[in-house]
C-alpha cells in the first residue's frame, strides 16, 4: 500500500542512551568507594596470581599470549601472533576494535552491508567478518564493538580452524575481557573533542575476600564524523565480573558484557567510472530521519579451572550471548546517468543467539625424555538466526552533488521474508606443543567438527523454503620451530580451515548443495627479541590457497569451481627500544588472486577484494621528561578492489576499486600527578580525503576527517 514517508526511527541525537551510561559511570565508582575494599598497602597477593596492567613498563610488547591455547612463548610460536595492548589502545585513544586493529600489518576494514551492519575486516586477503572470538569463544554478532572492557586484542594470523572450528582463512581475532584481580582500582576518564565527540569510562576493581575479587567497567559514547554529515554513533556498555577462587587450586569466573548502540549509519560515496565519484566528501545520500541501526548485545560467560597438580588443569568455559539487530540503512548507486544516485531502502530485523560450552584438559608430561604438553577436549555449541527482511518501492532518487538527505514521499513496504537458521556444532580437538631438546619444538593440533545446519524461510508470496544440511571436516595446523639462541627462532608451519556453505548462519538453494570451502597455508618465518626481550620482532612468508571457492553460476546453484590464493610477506615489530622511546611498527605485503573460474575467463588473475598489495602502520611515543610524552604514527594502504568476481565498469572497463592513502596522527601526554593523567590526540592531521571501507560493490566509506580528542584520566 502506499503511504507518505514517516521517519521509522528518532534520530540518535535524542537517544538517551549516552546520559544513561555517563550516569553509570559515575554510579560504578561512587557505589564501591564507600567500602573499605582496597587492599592494604602492605598486603601480600597470592603468588600464582597474574594481572595484566596497562600502564607496566613495556606498554606495547606482549611476550606471551593471553590465550592458554597457545601454551608456549611467543617468540616460540611457530606462527604469526599480532597484540594490540591495552596501553596502546588508550595512547592512540582507539575506542573501538576496528580502530585497534589499524595497528595490525595484513588486516585492512571493510563495511558491513544491510544484512550484515558491523565490524568487518579482511586479513591476509580472506574475509574475517566471522572470525571474531571473546576469550576462545565465539563472537558472532553484526555489532561495532567498543573497546571500553578488553585488556587486549591479538590477531592469530593463518588458518585456525584447529584452534577455533569454522573459518578463519586468514586468521582470528581473539579480544581478551578485563578480569578482576587482587586489588584496588578505581578509574574513570573522559573524553571530549571535535564532531561533538563525548565519552565518559569507568574502571573499577575490588577485592571482596581473601581470594574472590569485583570488577565493573562501564562505557558511554557519543559523536559524528568528521566531514561526513548525519553520520551519528550512540552507544553505551557495561560489563561486571566477579572471580573466585583467584590464586587457589579451583577458579570460578562469572562475567557479563552489555553493549547497546543507536546510530545514523553511514553508506558512503557510490562508484563511479571505476571509483568512488568525485563529489563533496560530506555528501549523504540517505535519510537523515530514517536511517539507524540499533543493536543490543548481551554476553554472559561462566568459566570454571582446577588444577589437579601443577601440570593437569581442567579448564571449562559456557557461555549463552543473545545480538538483537534493527537495521534500516539506504544503499546508493549511479546507474547511466552519472549526476543521478539511485536510493534503494534496505531494512532487516534480527535477532542471533550463541549457546555454547568448551571443556579441555591440559596435562604436561615427558615420554622417553621428551617433554610435552597436551590439550585434550571437546566443544558444543548452537546457534540461531532469525532475521526478517523488508523491501521498499518508490524511493526517489537524488543529485549526485546535491543529495536531498530530507526528502519526502511516498513509499510501498512489505515484508519479504522471515527465516530461522539454526547451526548446532559438536567437536572434539586435540594439541600437543613437544619439546624434543633445548634447540627443536613441534607443535600438533588437529579439530573434528560435525556440523548439523536447518533453514526455514516463509517468503512474502505465502511459499515456504525448507532446508538441511550435514557437514564432517578435520581441520589440522602443525609447526617446526628450530632455536638457533634462546631470544630467536626459526619455523615452518601448515595449516587448514574450512567455510560452511551457513558460515554467516544463512543458507539458500544455491547453497545448500555446497560442501565446505577449504583452505590450506604454508609459513616460514622467524622471530627474534632484542635489548633484554623489550623488543619484539617477526618476518614471516606465507601462501594462502583456497581450492574450491564458491562460485555463483547465475543459475540455480552455487558451485566449487573457483581457486584463489595469497602469497604474502609481513614483518613487524613491537616494543620498548629506549628507556624513553617504545614503537609498533608493521609492514605487509599480499599478492591475492583468483587463480581459476570456471564461471568466467575474465576473472582469472583478478586481485581479491579488498586486499591491499602494501600497507604500512607506525605508532611511537617518546618520553621527554617524567610528565611529559609525545607520540606519532601513522598508516597507508595501498590501492584496493572491490571484488574480483563482477562485471568490469561499464564505463572504464576496469574492476571497481579505491585509491591509495596515508594518513598521519600525533599524541601529547602530559601527567599532572600519580592521579590525574591528561592526554591530546590528533587523527588524520593532514585532512586527507581518503576511503576507509569498502561497502558491498555499490559505494565506499570516506575515513573521518581530522579529529581532535582530550582525554583526562583520573585514579581514585
Amino acid at each position: 500500500m502506499s503511504k507518505t514517508f514517516i521517519p521509522l526511527a528518532t534520530k540518535a541525537k535524542n537517544n538517551p542512551l549516552s546520559r544513561l551510561l555517563t550516569s553509570t559511570v559515575i554510579f560504578s565508582i561512587s557505589t564501591l568507594s564507600p567500602y573499605n575494599l582496597e587492599a592494604k598497602e602492605n598486603e601480600t597477593e597470592l603468588p600464582t596470581v597474574s594481572v595484566i596492567e596497562s600502564n607496566s613498563d613495556d606498554r606495547y610488547n606482549s611476550n606471551e599470549s593471553s590465550y592458554y591455547k597457545l601454551n608456549q612463548k611467543l617468540v616460540n610460536t611457530p606462527r604469526t601472533v599480532s597484540t594490540v595492548t591495552r596501553q596502546l589502545m588508550d595512547d592512540q585513544g582507539a575506542t573501538t576494535v576496528s580502530a585497534a586493529l589499524r595497528n595490525v600489518p595484513g588486516v585492512s576494514l571493510a563495511a558491513g552491508e544491510a544484512s550484515s551492519q558491523g565490524d568487518n575486516v579482511s586479513i591476509r586477503g580472506f574475509s574475517a567478518r566471522n572470525d571474531y572470538f571473546i576469550d576462545g569463544m565465539r563472537d558472532f554478532g553484526s555489532y561495532y564493538r567498543d573497546s571500553f572492557n578488553l585488556e587486549n586484542i591479538e590477531v592469530i594470523q593463518g588458518p585456525s580452524s584447529a584452534l577455533f572450528g569454522r573459518g578463519t582463512t586468514g586468521g582470528a581475532i581473539q579480544q581478551t575481557n578485563k578480569q578482576a584481580f587482587l586489588g584496588s582500582k578505581k578509574e574513570a576518564t573522559v573524553m571530549l573533542g571535535t564532531n561533538q565527540t563525548t565519552r565518559a569510562t569507568a574502571d573499577v576493581n575490588a577485592k571482596i575476600s581473601e581470594t574472590s575479587a569485583i570488577r565493573i567497567n562501564a562505557m558511554g559514547n557519543k559523536n559524528n564524523v568528521a566531514e561526513r554529515k548525519d553520520t551519528e554513533y550512540s552507544r553505551g556498555g557495561f560489563a561486571p565480573t566477579l572471580a573466585f577462587g583467584i590464586g587457589t587450586d579451583t577458579r570460578f569466573n562469572l562475567s557479563h558484557l552489555y553493549q547497546a548502540e543507536n546510530d545514523v549509519p553511514d553508506y558512503g560515496i557510490p562508484f563511479y567510472a571505476g571509483k568512488p565519484a568525485r563529489t563533496n566528501r560530506s555528501n549523504y545520500y540517505g535519510f537523515k530521519n530514517s536511517d539507524y541501526l540499533k543493536t543490543d548485545v548481551n554476553i554472559t560467560t561462566a568459566k570454571f579451572e582446577h588444577d589437579f597438580s601443577k601440570d593437569s588443569t581442567l579448564h571449562s568455559q559456557a557461555r549463552y550471548a543473545r545480538y538483537a539487530r534493527n537495521v534500516q540503512v539506504t544503499e546508493p548507486q549511479i546507474t547511466t546517468d552519472p549526476n543521478t544516485v539511485t536510493r534503494s531502502i534496505k531494512a532487516r530485523n534480527s535477532v542471533e543467539s550463541y549457546m555454547g560450552n568448551q571443556t579441555d584438559l591440559t596435562n604436561k608430561f615427558s615420554t622417553f625424555g621428551i617433554k610435552h604438553e597436551a590439550i585434550v577436549g571437546v566443544a558444543v555449541e548452537s546457534e540461531t538466526s532469525t532475521p526478517t527482511a523488508l523491501t521498499y518501492s518508490g524511493v526517489p532518487s537524488t543529485n549526485l552533488n546535491y543529495p536531498n538527505d530530507l526528502a519526502s514521499f511516498s513509499y510501498t513496504s512489505q515484508t519479504s521474508s522471515y527465516t530461522k537458521t539454526k547451526l548446532d556444532t559438536m567437536a572434539a580437538y586435540f594439541a600437543d606443543t613437544i619439546k624434543i631438546n633445548h634447540s627443536w619444538e613441534l607443535v600438533v593440533s588437529s579439530r573434528y567438527d560435525n556440523l548439523q545446519t536447518s533453514y526455514d524461510s516463509l517468503a512474502s508470496t505465502g511459499v515456504r523454503t525448507t532446508l538441511s544440511r550435514s557437514d564432517n571436516l578435520l581441520s589440522y595446523s602443525g609447526g617446526l620451530t628450530y632455536k638457533p639462541a634462546e631470544n630467536g627462532s626459526v619455523y615452518i608451519s601448515r595449516g587448514t580451515s574450512f567455510n560452511p556453505s551457513a558460515e554467516s548462519l544463512s543458507l539458500s538453494t544455491t547453497t545448500s548443495n555446497v560442501a565446505p570451502e577449504k583452505n590450506i597455508v604454508s609459513e616460514i618465518g622467524t622471530k627474534w627479541e632484542f635489548l633484554k626481550k623489550r623488543l619484539s620482532t617477526s618476518l614471516a612468508l606465507f601462501r594462502a590457497d583456497k581450492e574450491n571457492a564458491r562460485e555463483n553460476t547465475g543459475l540455480a546453484s552455487n558451485v566449487l569451481s573457483g581457486s584463489q590464493r595469497v602469497y604474502g610477506l609481513q614483518a613487524q615489530a613491537t616494543g620498548k627500544v629506549t628507556d624513553k622511546l617504545q614503537l609498533i611498527v608493521g609492514y605487509s605485503y599480499l599478492d591475492g588472486r583468483v587463480t581459476k573460474s570456471a564461471i568466467s575467463s575474465d576473472y582469472k588473475n583478478r586481485p581479491l577484494a579488498n586486499t591491499p598489495q602494501n600497507s604500512f602502520n607506525l605508532f611511537a611515543t617518546y618520553k621527554m621528561t617524567p610528565t611529559l610524552e609525545f607520540g606519532g604514527g601513522g598508516n597507508y594502504l595501498s590501492e584496493r578492489y572491490v571484488t574480483p568476481t563482477s562485471a568490469a565498469d561499464p564505463v572504464t572497463g576496469t574492476v571497481r576499486k579505491v585509491p591509495s592513502y596515508v594518513v598521519f596522527n600525533a599524541m601529547t601526554k602530559y601527567t599532572v600527578n600519580k592521579n590525574i593523567e591528561m592526554q591530546l590526540n590528533i587523527n588524520n592531521i593532514m585532512n586527507k580525503y581518503y576511503f576507509d571501507q569498502i561497502r558491498g560493490t555499490q559505494a565506499a566509506v570516506p575515513g573521518e576527517g581530522r579529529v581532535i580528542l582530550l582525554t583526562t584520566k583520573v585514579k581514585f
